[in-house]
C-alpha cells in the first residue's frame, strides 16, 4: 500500500513537472507575442476583422471572395471581440490561441513517443521561431492551417484507435477547408499511409471510418452554404471563381516573382532565420529514420520524416515554373507548415547527440553551418553569416567536450544549441 502511495505521488509529481516545464515554454513564446506589438492591421488581416465586425454585428452576408469563405479564421475572431471588444490586439488572440495549441500538442505527442528531453527542446524550437512568432501576431490562416494540420497528424499517427482519430481528422480537415484551400496539400500523404495500410492489411476499419465521417461533416459544411445562400454546392462554385480569376493574374507581377524564380527552395529557406536553422538540424534525425525503412510507419520519427519529403516534395513541384500560381509558394508565411516537423526533428537529431552517433552529427551541424556561414558572407551580409558561425562553434566546443568524455557537461551542453534561438527571437522582437 505504501509503495503504491509513493509510485502516485511520484506520478503526480512527474504531471506537476510537465505542466511546469509546457508553462514554463508558453510564457516564453507569449512574451514574445506581446513585445513584438500585434495590431498592425494593413493587409491581408484587415479584411478578416472586417468580415469578424459583420458577424458580430449580424450583418455578414456570403460571396465569392475567398476570404469570405475562410470562417475558421474571422468566427472565433468575431468571438474575440464579443469578449474582449475591438481593440488592436483582440483580432490576433485567435493565433496565439493558435500558436500556443500547436506548441502543446507537439510537446505532449513527442513526449508520448520519443521523450520528455526531445519534446522540451521542439516546443522552445517552435516557441522562439521568429516565423512563429511573427505570424502568431497577425492574422493571417497560415499559422491557423499548421494547428489543424498537426492534429490531423496526430490522429493519422493513433489512427489503429479507429473513431477518436477518424473523428479528428476528418473535423481537422474540413476546418482546414473553412482556413486556407491549401490543406490539400495533405492528400498526398494520406494516400500513402493508405495504400501502406491496406497493402498490409491494416487499420482498414479506420480509413472506413474516415471515409464516413468526412462525408458526414462535408455535407454538414455544404449545409452551411445551402442555409445561407440556397445553394447547396455554392462553395464549389465559389472556389471554381476565385481560382480561374486567380490563375488570370501576372505572376511576374505583384511579389516580385521574376527575380523570385531566379532562386530555388534552400535560398528561400536560407532567407528566413526561422526555417533555415531547424532545416539543417533536422537533416541527421530526418537521415537515420528514413535509412532505418523497416521501421515503417509505426515509428514515429519514421511518420514525421515521411511527412516532411512528401510535403517538402509538394512544395518544390509548387514553386516551380510549372505551377501557374507558383507565386503564393514564394511568400514566406506560405511556408510555416513545415515549422512543426522540422522542430520535431530537429530536436530529436539534439537528442542524437547522447548516443553513438553524437560526434557524427555535431560533425554535420559544425560542417553545414561553416558552409551556410560562408554562403551567407558572400551572399547576405556579415551578420547573418556570424549567427552560422555562433551555432558552428557551439557544435565544435561540444564535440571537444564529447572526445574529453566529459559526460554530465556533455549532457549539459546539449542545451546551448538552443539557447541562440532564444536569443535570435529576443533580438527580433526588440529590433520590430
Amino acid at each position: 500500500m505504501l509503495l503504491r502511495f509513493k509510485q502516485i505521488n511520484i506520478k503526480i509529481g512527474n504531471n506537476c513537472k510537465d505542466y511546469y516545464l509546457l508553462f514554463g515554454i508558453i510564457i516564453l513564446h507569449f512574451t514574445f507575442w506581446f513585445f513584438i506589438e500585434p495590431g498592425n492591421h494593413k493587409s491581408d488581416d484587415a479584411i478578416y476583422i472586417h468580415y469578424a465586425e459583420q458577424i458580430m454585428n449580424g450583418t455578414f452576408k456570403f460571396s465569392f471572395n475567398q476570404f469570405a469563405n475562410r470562417f475558421t479564421i474571422f468566427v472565433p475572431v468575431a468571438l474575440m471581440f464579443k469578449v474582449f471588444g475591438i481593440t488592436t490586439y483582440s483580432p490576433v488572440f485567435w493565433t496565439l490561441i493558435a500558436s500556443i495549441i500547436t506548441i502543446i500538442s507537439v510537446y505532449f505527442f513527442t513526449k508520448k513517443n520519443i521523450n520528455q528531453y526531445t519534446a522540451m527542446i521542439a516546443g522552445l524550437l517552435i516557441a522562439c521561431n521568429i516565423m512563429q512568432i511573427t505570424y502568431s501576431a497577425a492574422l493571417f490562416p497560415d499559422l491557423i492551417l499548421a494547428m489543424f494540420i498537426l492534429l490531423t497528424l496526430i490522429g493519422l499517427y493513433n489512427r489503429s484507435q479507429v473513431f477518436p482519430p477518424a473523428l479528428l481528422v476528418s473535423f481537422c480537415l474540413i476546418a482546414g477547408l473553412m482556413t486556407k484551400e491549401l490543406v490539400i496539400i495533405l492528400i498526398p500523404f494520406m494516400i500513402l499511409l493508405a495504400i501502406f495500410d491496406i497493402s498490409n492489411s491494416q487499420n482498414i476499419s479506420f480509413w472506413f471510418m474516415l471515409i464516413l465521417l468526412f462525408f458526414t461533416l462535408g455535407i454538414i459544411y455544404f449545409g452551411i452554404y445551402k442555409i445561407g445562400t440556397g445553394d447547396f454546392f455554392y462553395i464549389v462554385k465559389a472556389l471554381k471563381y476565385i481560382y480561374s480569376e486567380q490563375l488570370k493574374y501576372d505572376y511576374n507581377g505583384p511579389l516580385g516573382i521574376k527575380n523570385g524564380l531566379k532562386q530555388n527552395a534552400f535560398m528561400l529557406l536560407n532567407n528566413n532565420i526561422g526555417y533555415i536553422f531547424i532545416f539543417l538540424m533536422a537533416i541527421p534525425s530526418l537521415f537515420q529514420s528514413l535509412l532505418n525503412y523497416r521501421r515503417y510507419f509505426s515509428n514515429f520519427q519514421f511518420f514525421i520524416s515521411v511527412y516532411l519529403v512528401v510535403l517538402f516534395s509538394e512544395y518544390l513541384f509548387l514553386s516551380s515554373s510549372h505551377n501557374p500560381t507558383r507565386e503564393l509558394f514564394y511568400v514566406e508565411r506560405t511556408w510555416v507548415l513545415i515549422i512543426v516537423p522540422l522542430s520535431i526533428l530537429a530536436a530529436d537529431s539534439i537528442k542524437m547527440i547522447g548516443n553513438k552517433n553524437g560526434r557524427l552529427v555535431l560533425i554535420y551541424f559544425f560542417i553545414s553551418f561553416i558552409c551556410d556561414g560562408i554562403f551567407n558572407y558572400l551572399e547576405v551580409s556579415v551578420i547573418r553569416s556570424f549567427l552560422f558561425f555562433i551555432f558552428a562553434s557551439i557544435s565544435g566546443i561540444h564535440y571537444f567536450i564529447l572526445i574529453k568524455k566529459h559526460n554530465s557537461l556533455s549532457s549539459y551542453f546539449k542545451w546551448h544549441l538552443v539557447i541562440p534561438f532564444i536569443i535570435i527571437a529576443g533580438y527580433f522582437v526588440i529590433m520590430n
